[in-house]
């Protein structure tokens, strides 16, 4: 039996909102975790985006290779899950601090997020293709 249109619409109406809380929670929770162990936010921030970088990468391939007819899913776990995960607005925020304190940092962080999240999520699109 095919799915209506409006039914996947219901669905994904459901899914994107009800996975993005639990990427929000699971950010937050890690988050909390990195900065209760000292490290600095900007730290938490990278590691969420580099995670969530693999992640996005790992569900598109695996989604594509054997769930072909499963769009849903894979949009409710990619915009849902994974957008509620990582966070740009935070690498941004975050950078506009750092700059006066510290560019050579600042410019770092800027590009070690670009290149270990593009990595990572190279990673994840290999690791999703593994059979």
């Amino acid at each position: 039996m095919v799915k209506s249109d409006n039914l996947i619409t219901m669905n994904l109406w459901i899914s994107i909102p009800l996975f993005g809380a639990l990427g929000s929670l699971a950010r937050w929770r890690l988050d909390r975790l990195i900065t209760y162990w000292g490290q600095p936010a900007w730290v938490g921030t990278l590691t969420v985006n580099i995670i969530g970088s693999f992640l996005a990468g790992f569900i598109f391939q695996y989604f594509s290779l054997k769930y072909i007819n499963s769009d849903e899913y894979r949009v409710a776990l990619l915009t849902g899950f994974c957008g509620g995960f990582t966070t740009f607005s935070a690498l941004a925020l975050q950078l506009t601090q750092m700059k006066n304190e510290n560019m050579p940092l600042a410019l770092g962080y800027a590009a070690g997020s670009i290149i270990l999240g593009v990595g990572a999520a190279l990673l994840g699109i290999y690791a999703g293709s593994l059979r």
